[in-house]
C-alpha cells in the first residue's frame, strides 16, 4: 500500500477508535482475534456488550494471553494509573500469562507510555513476561495492516468504525477487473451493439457512429472537482468505490455502496449554472458493481454524446467568484498574486483554487478585492481552512458574517475565526527570493520573545471581539486559527514560540546517564522586546476561557494549494515540484525530527489535514471535542506538560522546489533572447 495513502486510513480509523465508548471491549477482542491472531475468549462484557467488573477482560483457552481493554479518555496521562490497575488485574486474574495486551481507545502519547512499559516490565512479578501496549493509532495501524483485505474482519469490525467498509471497498476496486484504467467505448447503429469491457452492452445513439472514451479517476482529481457537493451526510449510509469521467470531464460518474443493504448506486455529476459539478441523474438499488458500472458507462456515453455541457438546477443565485481576473490597477496588486495569477509555475494551485470558488461564500464581498491587494496573506489562509474543513466532511453553516466558519457535525457546533501575523509594510518582487539567514542562536533568540509578542498582537486583538456574546457563537467552542505571515518563509521556524505563548511555559530537554530523554518544563512570566511587554500564558489571560482553542499550521500557503493541485492532476507537465521537509519522529527519545523528500506528482497522498494542530485551552469553558477534527494533531496541558495526540505523519514544516522543464531547443531560444 502507498505509504501516504496508509496514513490517511491510520488516521481516518484511529479516530473512530476513540470515539467507540462503552463497547470498546467487544471492539478490543475482536481486534485481537480477528486482526492479530491472538486467541482470546472476551469475558469482560455482559450479553448487551457492556463491560463486567471483576474478571480479566480477555484471556487465551490455555492462558498463556491476557488482555484488558479501555476507553478512558486519559488513559495516557501519566502515570498512567489505570493502565497499572490493569496489568495488576491481569496477573491476578490470569497468572500463567505470557504475554498481556492492553487496548485504550485514547490515543497513546509515545514517551509516557514508553516510560511506562519500561518501568512495569521491572516488576518482579513481569519477569518473562512480554507487555504491549496499543493506542487508538496503533489499534488502526493493525487493522490497516493485518485485516483490510479480510471480509470478515471488516463486516464484523465495521459495526464500531464505519469507514472501515468504505476504505476495504477502495482497495479492492483498484484491483477489480471491472474498472479497468481506460476503457474504450464504440458506440455502433441501433441493432448492432458493441459488448464492453465490462460485460454489458451500450446504448446505441441516433445511428451515429463514434468513440467516447471514459476514464477511471483518481479520488484525489475527483475530490478536487466536487468540492463541497459532496455532502457529509451520505458518509453515513454509502462509500464511495469507484470514480469516472469523460474525456473533457463535462460528465464525472461515483459508484457507491450502501452500507446497510448492500446494493450499489451510480450518479452522474455535471456543471451547474455557476459551475459547481452537481448530481443531475442516478440509478439506485442495483445488486452489483459490474451492473452499477455498466449503467454509469453507458449513461456518461449518452450525455457526452448529446453534447450538453451545463445542467442548470433551478437553484443557482450569483455568480461564481473569478478570483484571478485583475480588479485593480498593476501596481496596487500583490505581488504574490501576480506570480499566482499568471506564471507557469502556479497553474496547478490556479487550477484547484479555480475549483473551489464556485462553492466559496464570500460574506464580507471583498474577498477578491483583498485576495488581489493587500489581504493576499489572510485570505489564501482562509481558502486553506475551507479547504481542509471540507476535506475534514464538517457541515457549513455560512449565514453569519462572524466568526469566519461556523461548521457541524455529530450534533457538535464549532466557531473558527481565522487570523494571521501579517507583515509590516508592503512586499514587492525584490522580496520573493529574500529569505533571512539565521543561526539557530538567533532564531531560538526569537522565539524567546519577539515571536510571542507577533502571535500574541493578533490573539488579543480577537480576544476583544467577544464572538462568544453573539447569539450563534454563545454557549459553543470558539476556536481562532492563525498563521504566520510575518516575513518569507518564517512559519518554518515560529510555531515553538506560539505553544510557549499559549502555555507560559517553555521546554528544556537533556539525556541522562541512560541516554533516556528527560524533558522538563521551565514556566514563562512574560516577554519583553523593546517597550514592549506582555504576560505569557494567552490560555491563562481574563477572557481567554471562552476561546476553547488555537489551530495552527505552518503549511497554508500557495505551495500548499500548488502540490495539492499537482497531485490532484492540474498543472502544466513540464513543471517539476519537489518537496522536502520534517516530520515528528514517534521515537520516545528522539528530540529532532525526520527529514522526507519527495517529487510531487499524481502518485502523492498529501492531505489539507497534514501538518496542521490544534492547541487545547486547559481552562476552556466549552472544549473542542477531538473527534470532530480526527485528522490534525492536539496539544493538552496536563501537569505543566504538553501531551500531543499526533497522527503517525506529522509534519512540522516543509519547502517545495519548482523546476520548469524545457526542451533544449526551447532553452537555447530562451539563451538567444538574453543575448538580445
Amino acid at each position: 500500500m502507498d505509504p501516504y495513502k496508509r496514513v490517511h486510513y491510520v488516521n481516518r480509523i484511529s479516530s473512530e477508535i476513540s470515539a467507540i465508548g462503552q463497547t470498546f471491549e467487544a471492539f478490543g477482542g475482536l481486534v485481537l482475534n480477528l486482526a492479530l491472531n491472538v486467541p482470546v475468549n472476551t469475558q469482560g462484557i455482559n450479553p448487551r456488550g457492556f463491560p463486567v467488573a471483576g474478571v480479566v477482560d480477555g484471556v487465551s483457552p490455555d492462558g498463556f494471553y491476557a488482555a484488558e481493554y479501555s476507553a478512558l479518555e486519559k488513559y495516557f496521562s501519566p502515570p498512567m494509573v489505570k493502565a497499572q490497575s490493569d496489568v495488576r488485574h491481569a496477573l491476578s486474574k490470569a497468572p500463567h500469562a505470557r504475554e498481556i495486551y492492553l487496548l485504550a481507545g485514547a490515543n497513546k502519547a509515545p514517551q509516557i507510555s514508553q516510560s511506562f512499559e519500561t518501568s512495569l516490565l521491572g516488576w518482579p512479578e513481569m519477569a518473562g513476561r512480554a507487555l504491549k501496549v496499543l493506542g487508538a493509532s496503533e489499534i488502526a495501524a493493525v487493522i490497516i495492516d493485518h485485516a483490510l483485505d479480510n471480509e470478515e474482519a471488516v463486516l464484523r469490525l465495521s459495526h464500531y468504525l464505519p469507514s472501515l467498509a468504505r476504505l476495504s471497498e477502495e482497495e479492492a476496486a483498484q484491483a477489480c477487473h471491472c474498472t479497468p484504467p481506460q476503457t474504450y467505448l464504440s458506440l455502433a447503429p441501433p441493432g448492432d451493439p458493441t459488448h464492453l469491457a465490462n460485460g454489458f452492452a451500450s446504448r446505441s445513439v441516433e445511428k451515429r457512429m463514434t468513440s467516447v472514451v471514459i476514464n477511471k479517476m483518481d479520488l484525489k482529481r475527483f475530490s478536487a472537482l466536487i468540492g463541497q457537493s459532496r455532502s457529509p451526510m451520505t458518509e453515513l449510509f454509502t462509500r464511495e468505490i469507484g470514480w469516472f469521467a469523460n474525456e473533457d470531464e463535462t460528465v464525472l460518474g461515483v459508484l457507491l455502496i450502501d452500507v446497510f443493504d448492500k446494493d450499489f448506486t451510480a450518479i452522474l455529476l455535471g456543471r451547474d449554472a455557476v459551475g459547481r459539478y452537481r448530481c443531475f441523474d442516478q440509478k439506485v438499488s442495483m445488486q452489483t458493481p459490474q451492473q452499477a458500472q455498466g449503467w454509469l458507462v453507458d449513461a456518461i456515453t449518452a450525455v457526452t454524446l448529446s453534447g450538453q455541457t451545463v445542467f442548470e438546477q433551478a437553484d443557482e443565485t450569483g455568480e461564481v467568484m473569478d478570483l484571478f481576473t485583475p480588479t485593480k490597477a498593476e501596481e496596487k496588486l500583490h505581488p504574490y498574486f501576480r506570480l499566482l495569477s499568471s506564471q507557469p509555475s502556479h497553474t496547478a494551485a490556479r487550477g484547484i483554487i479555480r475549483e473551489m470558488m464556485p462553492h466559496y461564500v464570500d460574506i464580507d464581498g471583498n474577498f477578491i478585492e483583498q485576495f488581489q491587494t493587500t489581504g493576499f496573506d489572510a485570505r489564501v489562509w482562509e481558502l486553506y481552512l475551507n479547504a481542509y474543513l471540507v476535506e475534514e466532511g464538517l457541515f457549513f453553516d455560512r449565514a453569519h458574517y462572524a466568526p469566519d466558519f461556523i461548521v457541524q457535525k455529530y450534533g457538535h457546533t464549532v466557531a473558527i475565526e481565522a487570523t494571521i501575523v501579517g507583515r509590516k509594510g508592503q512586499i514587492s518582487e525584490l522580496d520573493f527570493d529574500k529569505i533571512p539567514e539565521m543561526t539557530p542562536e538567533q532564531i531560538k533568540e526569537k522565539t524567546r520573545d519577539e515571536m510571542p509578542i507577533r502571535f500574541g498582537s493578533p490573539l488579543f486583538s480577537k480576544l476583544q471581539k467577544k464572538y462568544w456574546e453573539l447569539e450563534h457563537v454563545a454557549g459553543k467552542p470558539l476556536v481562532i486559527a492563525i498563521a504566520d505571515f510575518h516575513e518569507n518563509q518564517s512559519m518554518l521556524w515560529t510555531s515553538t514560540a506560539l505553544i510557549n505563548y499559549l502555555y507560559g511555559v517553555h521546554h528544556d530537554h537533556h539525556y541522562d546517564e541512560s541516554g533516556k530523554l528527560i524533558i522538563t518544563p521551565q514556566k514563562i512570566d512574560k516577554h519583553i522586546l523593546g517597550s514592549k511587554e506582555i504576560p505569557s500564558g494567552f490560555f491563562f489571560q481574563d477572557g481567554a476561557e471562552n476561546i476553547s482553542a488555537i489551530i495552527f499550521s505552518a503549511s497554508g500557503t500557495i505551495s500548499k494549494f500548488n502540490r495539492m493541485g499537482k497531485q490532484a492532476g492540474f498543472g502544466d507537465d513540464h513543471v517539476m515540484l519537489f518537496r522536502m521537509g520534517t516530520y515528528h519522529d514517534h521515537d520516545h527519545n528522539a528530540s529532532m525530527p525526520k527529514m522526507f523528500a519527495y517529487e510531487v506528482n499524481e502518485n502523492c497522498g498529501e492531505t489539507w489535514a497534514e501538518g496542521m494542530n490544534m492547541f487545547h485551552n486547559p481552562n476552556a469553558l466549552h472544549p473542542v471535542p477531538e473527534g470532530l477534527f480526527p485528522s490534525i494533531a492536539h496539544h493538552y496541558f496536563e501537569d505543566d506538560q504538553i501531551v500531543s495526540h499526533l497522527p503517525e505523519f506529522h509534519v512540522y514544516s516543509s519547502m517545495t522546489t519548482i523546476a520548469n522543464v524545457v526542451s533544449d531547443e526551447e532553452w537555447e531560444r530562451r539563451k538567444q533572447g538574453r543575448s538580445d
